[in-house]
């Protein structure tokens, strides 16, 4: 007796034919990177691509990978994810998220320093910022130095070494295109409590400003 053939549907087959692996995209290198999921995590661009397969998982940095080769739904969530951080003054460099303003103000040859200061000592800088716009601070003593930013409204403040110091408060233009400086003077801290109030730049003598350019691609329209 002969037993009749089982059909299987075109769709089916070709599903039970297809390979397994289910994407694939580019480094910057031309490498193809196949893999049966994509993660992206968005919130940590040193490893914003794991590739998933059967037996094994890889992270990629953001700085390897060819955007462009991703899945468009991928590229879009991260497109969306950063307009929201960009919103908020914070970029990706070096494959890391950073405000925007701290990496304008350390990028700028006037102000840039070399090492790192210590955030402890004998003495307090704190910042009181009574703008309704974030402010960036860099401190510096010698070629040691360090950025923060403040909220609107709020006070931020740090130990920092006995010695000379200086203090840079950068905030955002009206029209969003430039960021509005000033310098101090050296001060002198000894065992000292220092207070600064940061005041909007258009109460500042125009002769105490200077000007960093935002790069478009970084602005934020009001």
């Amino acid at each position: 007796m002969t037993r009749p053939r089982m059909k299987i549907p075109l769709l089916l087959l070709a599903c039970l034919l297809a390979p397994l692996t289910a994407t694939e995209f580019s480094l910057l290198d031309k490498t193809v990177v196949q893999c049966d999921e994509l993660i992206m995590l968005k919130e940590a661009p040193r490893t914003l691509i794991t590739a998933k397969s059967e037996k094994s998982a890889k992270t990629y940095k953001w700085s390897e990978i060819d955007m462009g080769s991703l899945p468009a739904n991928l590229r879009d969530e991260f497109e969306a994810f950063k307009k929201e951080q960009l919103a908020k003054r914070i970029i990706i460099k070096n494959d890391k998220w950073i405000h925007r303003d701290e990496m304008l103000l350390d990028d700028d040859a006037r102000y840039r320093y070399k090492h790192p200061l210590a955030k402890v000592g004998d003495s307090i800088l704190e910042f009181n910022n009574t703008t309704d716009v974030v402010v960036t601070i860099g401190v510096r003593s010698g070629d040691l130095g360090y950025e923060m930013h403040i909220e609107a409204g709020k006070k931020k403040g740090y130990q920092v070494p006995n010695g000379t110091v200086t203090y840079i408060m950068a905030q955002e233009s009206p029209d969003g295109t430039n960021l509005m400086v000033q310098k101090s003077k050296p001060v002198e801290l000894k065992h000292m409590h220092y207070e600064v109030t940061i005041v909007t730049s258009d109460k500042i003598p125009p002769g105490e400003l200077g000007t960093i350019p935002i790069p478009q691609e970084y602005q934020v329209k009001p």
